[in-house]
């Protein structure tokens, strides 16, 4: 054990030998983008009206839908490129756009130079709503609004254009998707993806947006005069980006629809840890046959534990089930079950919370895959993002399951510390950094799915708690952000309880509501995805909780929001989340 301390000391040794030489380039990094931001903020005046309609109720466009109309906003100065930009009507769709692509290069903190790709798609009528398409995983690429499918994210980008949404999106400069994470060696392109790029990103696609449409001038003949509402909205990775941007950049938006939100480096170590117990022992694997029975023998034993017989267990803390008792698991078997709902937990803190038992069979898609192991091609679902992710922290050649040891701390702190300063908005989320968003005004909606079977939702929750124990309650809290939990929802689709996409449906609708009219949201009401029995579902900003009136239970008028009878926090005592070990 000695030689291998020594050798992980070396390699941080070898990491963090230029931490001075790292930090100036980090503020240098900085001082770029504020200067990019800075001109593009200034450039939207160059706009010059085109001939429209004077009675038309919706803006249309002032300037041309042409590549060297949208270059002429930035100078050369700003290394902004405009490569695409075009008219596009599209078959059996009713709203022609223009679609404008382009790209800005990015300098430090590492030695060599990033580059973040954007796109804008610009309606001909237009609504004076903004909506950036935060992507999931690493992204890494531009998604057509209209028939491109989105990782982790699920909202309809489609529809928004026929609402008049100017719709924009970022690859924020990985250039890989899925869960690819070793372009994070060149650390430039990590600072990129952790929030520079979305940030670049939104300030340049909303500049093209108030040009294209005049918006902000003085009641100029043709061209919108009223304010640019803007949204973000994404989950998982996409969540991460909506969170980043409300702590570092809360200007960027008004309105922040974070599903699913990845909020803690340990995150992916718990990837790691389950992947390294199945492929240390192979047996240990358990089936989908055998997940369902498990899943099964919960939803018979703790459905009506929340008042209803409706297929889900809403409140996990009620269940209280030992699966050995099911005589169908082996010992290691077990110990997976344990490991996956345990978390990480040393030295008597929990660095994070395990995944409840609700919805086990949901663990097999994504957290120890479909088939055994000895027929795995590669690391299967997100176990995959811990891999890249090493290799994105410590080189291409990293090799997790044979130099990071999981019975061993120190590991753990290493790996969460070099995440935390490779990636520095996203490794270290602390609800104390979101008074920026309080104090501009913004508003936040979090939902997460209680059966996600990739991130936690005791995490999100134990931000939550944080966030209000910081603001004196969750009344002050709710004034400006919101969490809601989805009984049966996994990690951005499937699941038994309500559809995803319509989650964030209702989420988006909600928030322009409570942005634009002062109206914060009392619930929201998904509905379920065929093709299961047509339902709604009422969920509740939490800590109210869904109490059920009677009836029939699939309508979500049958259903209350109640304030929780004290002691309310049953959430914390089955994480035993103790981050601080207070």
């Amino acid at each position: 054990m000695g030689i291998l301390v020594i050798s992980k000391i070396d390699k941080r040794s070898k990491f963090f030998q230029n931490k001075i030489n790292k930090s100036m380039r980090i503020r240098q990094a900085k001082i770029f983008h504020i200067f990019i931001a800075t001109i593009v903020a200034m450039l939207y005046i160059l706009c010059v009206p085109l001939t429209t309609s004077a009675k038309s109720s919706q803006p249309g466009p002032c300037i041309e839908c042409e590549i060297e109309a949208i270059q002429a906003l930035f100078p050369p100065e700003s290394e902004i490129t405009i490569y695409n930009a075009k008219k596009e009507t599209r078959d059996n769709f009713p709203m022609p756009f223009c679609l404008v692509d382009g790209n800005v290069i990015t300098h430090g903190p590492g030695v060599e130079d990033g580059i973040v790709n954007f796109r804008v798609s610009l309606p001909d009528k237009f609504s004076n709503r903004y909506i950036f398409s935060a992507l999931g995983g690493s992204a890494g690429y531009l998604h057509d609004p209209i028939t491109d499918p989105v990782y982790g994210f699920y909202h309809n980008t489609a529809q928004r254009l026929i609402d008049g949404y100017a719709v924009a999106t970022s690859d924020t400069g990985s250039q890989t998707s899925g869960c690819e994470y070793g372009f994070a060696w060149n650390r430039t392109k990590a600072f990129d993806h952790d929030q520079r790029g979305v940030h670049l990103s939104a300030v340049i696609t909303q500049t093209i947006t108030k040009a294209y449409y005049g918006l902000d001038y003085k009641k100029k003949k043709n061209c919108a005069s009223k304010k640019l509402y803007r949204y973000i909205i994404g989950g998982s990775g996409g969540g991460r980006s909506g969170m980043v941007s409300a702590i570092h950049y809360p200007e960027d938006f008004d309105g922040y629809i974070v599903g699913w939100p990845g909020l803690n480096s340990y995150n992916q170590i718990f990837f790691g840890k389950i992947a390294s117990f199945i492929m240390d022992n192979p047996e240990a694997w358990i089936s989908p046959e055998e997940t369902e029975q498990l899943e099964a023998a919960i939803v018979e034993q703790f459905d009506g534990s929340d008042g209803a017989i409706d297929g889900l267990v809403w409140d996990p803390t009620k269940i209280n089930f030992d699966p050995a008792s099911l005589g169908i698991f082996t010992p290691l078997q077990l110990q997976t079950i344990d490991i996956i709902t345990g978390g990480i937990s040393f030295d008597g803190k929990t660095y994070y919370p395990g995944f409840p038992l609700t919805n086990p069979n949901g663990w097999s898609m994504l957290l120890i895959g479909m088939t055994p192991p000895d027929t795995w091609d590669g690391l299967p679902g997100v176990l995959q993002c811990f891999n890249t992710s090493s290799m994105g922290l410590y080189g291409p050649d990293y090799d997790f399951l044979t130099e990071f040891d999981f019975d061993y701390p120190p590991d753990y702190l290493d790996w969460a510390q070099t995440y935390a300063e490779v990636f520095p908005g996203s490794g270290t989320q602390e609800p104390s950094e979101l008074d920026g968003l309080r104090r501009s005004g913004g508003k936040m909606i979090i939902f997460h799915g209680v059966s996600d079977n990739a991130i936690a939702v005791g995490d999100t929750i134990r931000f939550y708690d944080e966030l209000a124990d910081l603001n004196h309650g969750y009344g002050l809290t709710q004034t400006f952000a919101r969490l809601f939990l989805a009984p049966g929802v996994f990690h951005g689709w499937g699941g038994p309880g309500a559809a995803p996409n319509d989650i964030y449906e209702q989420a988006l609708e909600a928030a322009v509501r409570w942005v634009e009219n002062g109206k914060p949201p009392k619930a929201l009401k998904p509905k379920s995805s065929p093709p299961a029995v047509p339902r709604t579902y009422l969920l509740c900003p939490y800590p109210q909780k869904s109490e059920f009136l009677g009836g029939d239970v699939n309508d979500a008028s049958n259903w209350v929001c109640r304030k929780p009878e004290p002691p309310w926090n049953n959430w914390k005592k089955w994480m035993n989340f103790n981050r601080n070990n207070n």
